[in-house]
């Protein structure tokens, strides 16, 4: 598990497991969209993240999920691109 976790108020954050929270390059290979596009939707509150103590961004999944299922994916076709991000 990823030791202290910084959300966006400063609040130290554990997450479950590490697996639910992504890089910004994971998260963009699951939306298929470039690392910078995924950041920006971070500032513009459309994803849910928070920070790790050395101040790197981490996307939480299931905002990524929730995003990726209301534009339309299947749970199965996001399970799919899941486990091929993460191979």
């Amino acid at each position: 598990m990823r030791a202290g976790v910084r959300a966006g108020g400063g609040d130290r954050v554990k997450p479950r497991i590490e697996s639910d929270l992504l890089t910004p390059g994971e998260a963009a290979a699951l939306l298929q969209r470039h690392p910078k596009t995924v950041v920006r939707h971070v500032a513009a509150g459309r994803l849910s993240a928070c920070r790790t103590l050395g101040n790197h961004r981490r996307i939480r999944l299931a905002s990524v999920r929730a995003a990726l299922l209301a534009g339309g994916m299947t749970v199965a076709e996001f399970e799919q691109r899941l486990a091929a991000v993460r191979k």
